[in-house]
């Protein structure tokens, strides 16, 4: 047997050991559809849909996942914004929520920072399959810190395990902001797999001028929880949780906070 085919299968049978059959069979189906040519993806939010350029299996079930878990943050996060707002989505992904807000803003804007090289490639490729004109890319770790920090691409993380990760450019806000790399935003949704507050650190002052972040927040992969509410209660904003789940040994859940009551 070819090399190529050998590592076919132990990918098969990786998958089938982890998550069984109806994951074997779906990923199985993905993969014939994209090497018979299929290249594009269509997902519906409402009114508004949007195209993804069909990538590599494991990033598909990642947004495939996220879009059918997070239908509920997708309207929230539209009727909180406002049609000349500058949206930031930290840990962009393959863009669920820049392509969606790229879409509604028609007199708006969104930067997205994805720090990861080979899913920033792809959405890259995203933006421009959706023909969005008020979409930047920042190929950066937003973090409390302007350096190069250890990132763990499996996992999406600034990390100490420098076994399986890569160096990354890391950048606080505010210096992007400062030094008038990127406009400051007025809606910011961060998913930095338990970095939150280490990102919010960063933008310093910035803060003050938000008027609304939506973090999901990861309690078992580290993240500060305790210190993260302080500091946005202190910054001035209300917060309302919501959206708890769990996946395995990880539980997550949302935090809105806003300057608005409710």
């Amino acid at each position: 047997m070819r090399s190529g085919g050998a590592t076919l299968v132990k990918k098969v049978v990786k998958i089938y050991r982890e998550e069984g059959l109806k994951e074997l069979s779906q990923a199985v189906l993905y993969r014939i559809t994209r090497m018979m040519g299929r290249r594009t993806l269509k997902f519906s939010f409402g009114d508004i849909e949007v195209k993804l350029e069909a990538p590599p299996y494991g990033l598909y079930k990642s947004f495939r996942y996220l879009y059918e878990t997070e239908r509920s943050l997708h309207g929230l996060l539209l009727s909180d914004l406002r049609l000349t707002d500058v949206f930031w989505d930290v840990g962009a992904h393959l863009g669920m929520y820049t392509l969606l807000i790229g879409k509604y803003l028609h007199d708006g804007m969104v930067v997205a920072f994805e720090p990861d090289p080979v899913v920033a490639r792809f959405l890259k490729k995203n933006i421009a399959l959706n023909n969005l004109n008020n979409v930047s890319v920042v190929e950066k770790a937003l973090w409390n810190t302007d350096d190069f920090e250890f990132f763990d691409p499996a996992y999406g993380v600034i990390t100490n395990h420098i076994e399986k990760a890569q160096i990354v450019e890391c950048v606080r806000a505010h210096t992007l902001v400062t030094g008038g790399k990127v406009p400051a935003p007025n809606v910011v949704k961060i998913d930095v797999e338990g970095g939150e507050f280490q990102v919010l650190c960063g933008f310093g002052e910035l803060l003050n001028n938000i008027r609304i972040l939506i973090i999901e927040v990861h309690p078992t992969k580290g993240a500060k929880v305790k210190e993260l509410k302080e500091m946005l209660c202190k910054a001035g904003f209300n917060l309302y949780s919501f959206g708890s789940r769990k996946f395995g040994m990880h539980e997550t859940f949302w935090i809105r906070a806003s300057r608005e009551n409710g």
